[in-house]
């Protein structure tokens, strides 16, 4: 089923909904999945990482989400436009998943555009430490993605103080 417009709190509702697929970024950093949907979602893969309430999608065994380890800006027909490293929108990536309790899959695709080296490995650390803890200690596989457009540190440096003169 292809659904274009729904909105994803239309989605969460749909009863029978066993396997979803969102590309991009399809919902913003840091959007909480309640208790009150999803109940019988098995696998989820989504462009970016959300947050999970105890008994949130009771039934999921598979997740696949995506972390942006640096800032980048851009700008589209004139617009500027940004994106903030998810640990900063989600407080040190406290997502919740230890509080899917039918885990047993989890896939994390790294974006390693804007950040530095250091940066990734922190990100990709706190995210371990948040599976180690898992009860059913599901299996994960981290992927590095954009790895070419990561910044050295003295790139890093220069970019921010550029920032500050503007």
């Amino acid at each position: 089923m292809l659904l274009k417009y729904m909105t994803y709190d239309n989605l969460v509702r749909l009863p029978e909904l066993s396997y979803l697929e969102l590309g991009g970024f399809s919902w913003p950093p840091g959007y909480t999945v309640g208790t009150d949907g999803f109940r019988n979602l098995r696998f989820c893969h989504v462009g970016t990482a959300l947050k999970f309430h105890m008994g949130a999608m009771p039934r999921l065994e598979e997740l696949r989400f995506g972390v942006l380890a640096g800032y980048w800006s851009w700008h589209v027909d004139g617009v500027p436009l940004e994106q903030f490293p998810t640990k900063h929108v989600i407080g040190d990536l406290e997502l919740g998943l230890d509080n899917l309790l039918s885990l047993e899959k989890v896939t994390v695709r790294v974006n390693c555009t804007g950040a530095t080296a250091s940066e990734v490995q922190e990100v990709e650390a706190m995210v371990t430490r948040a599976m180690e803890n898992h009860p059913n200690h599901p299996t994960m596989k981290m992927d590095r993605v954009y790895e070419e457009n990561m910044l050295s540190d003295e790139h890093r440096e220069a970019r921010v103080r550029l920032s500050l003169l503007v």
